[in-house]
């Protein structure tokens, strides 16, 4: 059985891939694949926290994973800035509506809570700060929660 972790994560990258779609593939990594046309997404975790729901007694873990989505888009080639915010801004839009709760929910039925923690929003350049690409960082967590013993089974 895989961990909840994956499972959260997989469930979530389905949701980025269903049509229409402001990007190509969805890796679920976050090491992009060296063939990856832009625009892309990569969805990842970066850790999680955990924490017994009773003190007094062992064994359910409420955990709270850190799920990072990451859309990577091709400048225009012209400096024109305010394309690249828009398109920017349309792509937080699309992924903001595809994964929220409710839909996470549907796919999950065990998961507790999904909330959105913050964007970044960045141009990434190159060893002579030549603008490369647009990333878009949106940031979830998720909350499950799993017994001791079990971290394969959301509960």
């Amino acid at each position: 059985m895989t961990h909840a972790r994956q499972q959260v994560r997989e469930a979530a990258a389905t949701l980025l891939k269903v049509s229409p779609t402001t990007w190509g593939q969805v890796f679920e990594t976050r090491i992009p694949s060296t063939r990856a046309v832009l625009p892309y997404l990569m969805i990842f975790s970066d850790g999680e926290t955990s924490e017994a729901i009773s003190p007094n007694s062992a064994g359910i873990y409420l955990r709270d994973l850190t799920l990072l989505v990451a859309g990577r888009l091709r400048l225009p080639g012209n400096n024109d800035t305010e394309t690249v915010e828009d398109r920017m801004d349309a792509l937080a839009d699309e992924v903001e509506t595809k994964l929220s709760f409710s839909a996470l929910l549907a796919a999950v039925p065990q998961i507790k809570g999904l909330r959105l923690t913050g964007t970044e929003m960045i141009v990434v350049t190159n060893e002579q700060d030549a603008p490369q690409y647009a990333e878009v960082t949106l940031t979830f967590v998720a909350r499950y929660a799993t017994a001791e013993g079990t971290p394969g089974t959301l509960i």
